[in-house]
C-alpha cells in the first residue's frame, strides 16, 4: 500500500540523506553492472528525483549524469509503490513527457522499482531499459525489486556511515573547543602513546621546554623530561589498564600536576588516554604561604590565654580562628572555618562588631569592651592592607578581662577605704607622734637623770597608745 505524504516531505528525506552529487560509489555501480548482466540489458540506472532533476547516483550503458525530472518516468513511478513497466515504449502517447527522454535515445523498454526508505518515502527508483520491447516474467520482477532491496541498503549505508562521521565530526568539535577553552595544558593519546589531539597550551608549553610544538602522530614521550621517562612510561602503562592517576614533579621554581585517566568507547573498551598537565606554582606558593601564616597565627593564638584571634575576610567569613579561651569552654576552633562571624561571636560582640565595621573598612583601628552576663570582653579590631593598600581582611582579638575588671575594682574599693581610714585615724596618730617628739626634746635638754627617767615612762606609754592606734589601721586594712 502506498503511504501518502507531501513532496516537500520527501525531498526534506531525501536533503537529510545527503547522497545527493556525491561522487561515484563501487557499491552503487556493482548493482546496476549486476542488473545489466542479470537481465541482458543494455542499461541500468540507479536515480534519485530532486525537485527539478532526475540524477542518477550510478548508471551503466549510459553516459547521462541527470536529466529533467519532467523528461523521464521515474518522477511518476516514485508515486507509487508497485514496479512500473512499459513494455514498448514507442506505443506511449507521442505527446508524453516523461518517455521524450527515452524517444529521443531510442528506447523501447523501461521497468523500474521504487527505492522506498524509513518505510515510507520512495526517493528514487532502480532502473533497466532496453531498445527492444521486451515483457518481464513475475520471477524477473521478483529479481528487479530484489535488486531495488540491495540498493536501498546502500542508501541506509550510506546515510547512517554520513551520519557516523557528522557524529565523530561535532565530537572531535567539541573535543577540540572544550580541549582550547582550558587554560591548562589538556592531550587525548592513543594506546600507542602517540599524540591524536592536543590544545595550544600543550603546544606552548612544549615549545618553551622541548623547542618544538608536538604534533599529531608524534610519540607522547618525546614530551617528557629524560628523567621522568621511565617512571610515565609505566603510569601509562597503568592507565591503560583502567587506573586514573595524579602526580606532581617539580622542575626548577616550577610545579607541575600530571592527570592521567582512561578514555572508554561506548563498549567501554579502554581507546586512549586523557592526558592534562597544570602549572600549579602558584598554588602551591599560596598554599605555602597560607601554611606559613596558619602556624604564624597558631602560635599567636596559644599566646591568648584568655580569648581568642581571628582573621575575617570582607565578606564576614572566618579564615582562621584560635586562642585559649576555645579550650576553656571546650570548642574545637576550627568549627568556625568559613563560617559567617556572626556564628562565631556571642551576640552582644557581634552587634558591637557590626557598629565599628565601617571604621575598620576606612582603616582604622578600634578598640572597645562589651558586657555578657557577668563577664567582661575586651574587644580589638585591626585592619590588615594588601600590596595595592586595600582592606580585604582584619584581625579580630577577643580578651576575656572579667578577672582582670573584678581585681580592679577591688583595689579601687580598697584604696578608698584606706584614704577613709587614713583620714579618720591621722588626728590619733598625730597626738602620740607629737607627744613622743616633744619628750624626746626634753629628754635631750634634761640634766637631771630623774627627770630623765620621768620623761621615758611618758615615752613608753605613748609609743604603747601608737601601737594600739597602728593594730587598729592594720586590721581595719585587712578588712579589704
Amino acid at each position: 500500500m502506498f503511504d501518502t505524504y507531501s513532496e516537500k516531505e520527501r525531498l526534506n528525506i531525501l536533503k537529510k540523506y545527503q547522497i545527493i552529487d556525491t561522487p561515484s560509489d563501487s557499491a552503487f555501480d556493482k548493482i546496476t553492472k549486476f542488473a545489466t548482466q542479470l537481465f541482458n540489458a543494455p542499461i541500468s540506472l540507479i536515480s534519485l528525483v530532486d525537485e527539478d532533476r532526475v540524477w542518477f547516483k550510478s548508471v551503466e550503458g549510459l553516459d547521462l549524469t541527470e536529466i529533467p525530472k519532467e523528461k523521464g518516468f521515474c518522477g511518476s513511478v516514485i508515486l507509487s509503490d508497485d514496479i512500473f513497466e512499459i513494455q514498448d515504449i514507442s506505443k506511449q502517447p507521442t505527446n508524453s513527457q516523461n518517455a521524450s527522454i527515452c524517444k529521443e535515445l531510442g528506447l523501447r523498454f523501461y521497468a523500474s522499482v521504487p527505492l522506498k526508505v524509513e518505510g515510507k518515502y520512495n526517493l528514487g527508483t532502480l532502473c533497466i531499459l532496453d531498445k527492444k520491447p521486451r515483457v518481464l516474467t513475475e520471477k524477473e520482477k521478483e529479481t528487479l525489486k530484489s535488486l531495488a532491496g540491495l540498493a536501498i541498503e546502500q542508501l541506509e549505508h550510506h546515510f547512517l556511515a554520513k551520519k557516523a562521521i557528522q557524529t565523530q565530526e561535532h565530537t572531535l568539535d567539541m573535543m577540540e573547543a572544550l580541549y582550547e577553552s582550558s587554560n591548562y595544558s589538556k592531550s587525548f593519546i592513543g594506546k600507542d602513546l602517540r599524540i591524536i589531539h592536543t590544545n595550544q597550551v600543550t603546544k606552548d608549553i612544549c615549545k618553551v621546554i622541548f623547542g618544538r610544538e608536538p604534533q599529531k602522530g608524534d610519540l607522547l614521550l618525546d614530551f617528557i623530561l629524560p628523567i621522568y621517562q621511565s617512571e610515565f612510561k609505566e603510569l601509562y602503562k597503568k592507565v591503560l589498564a583502567g587506573e586514573s592517576i595524579e602526580t606532581e614533579k617539580i622542575e626548577g621554581e616550577n610545579w607541575w600536576k600530571f592527570r592521567m585517566m582512561p578514555v572508554y568507547d561506548k563498549s567501554s573498551t579502554i581507546i586512549g588516554i586523557a592526558h592534562s598537565l597544570e602549572n600549579i606554582t602558584q598554588q602551591k606558593n599560596m598554599t605555602k604561604k597560607a601554611k606559613d601564616l596558619k602556624n604564624n597565627l597558631d602560635i599567636l593564638a596559644q599566646n591568648f590565654p584568655d580569648g581568642s584571634i581571628s582573621l575575617i575576610d570582607k565578606n564576614m567569613k572566618v579564615l582562621y580562628t584560635g586562642g585559649q579561651g576555645y579550650k576553656i569552654y571546650n570548642i574545637e576552633p576550627t568549627r568556625f572555618f568559613g563560617k559567617h562571624v556572626s556564628e562565631m561571636l556571642i551576640p552582644n560582640l557581634y552587634r558591637k562588631l557590626q557598629e565599628v565595621i565601617p571604621q575598620i573598612w576606612r582603616g582604622l583601628t578600634v578598640s572597645y569592651e562589651v558586657d555578657y552576663k557577668e563577664q567582661v570582653f575586651l574587644t580589638k579590631v585591626s585592619p590588615i592592607k594588601n600590596k595595592n593598600e586595600q582592606i580585604e581582611t582584619f584581625v579580630l582579638a577577643v580578651t576575656d578581662i572579667t578577672n582582670q575588671k573584678q581585681k580592679e575594682i577591688r583595689i579601687q574599693k580598697q584604696n578608698e577605704r584606706l584614704k577613709e581610714i587614713a583620714w579618720q585615724q591621722s588626728h590619733e596618730v598625730r597626738r602620740p607622734v607629737a607627744t613622743i617628739l616633744g619628750l624626746i626634746n626634753l629628754i635631750k635638754m634634761e640634766e637631771s637623770h630623774e627627770y630623765v627617767l620621768s620623761y621615758l615612762n611618758y615615752l613608753q606609754y605613748e609609743v604603747k597608745l601608737l601601737d594600739e592606734i597602728i593594730h587598729k589601721i592594720v586590721d581595719a586594712t585587712n578588712e579589704y
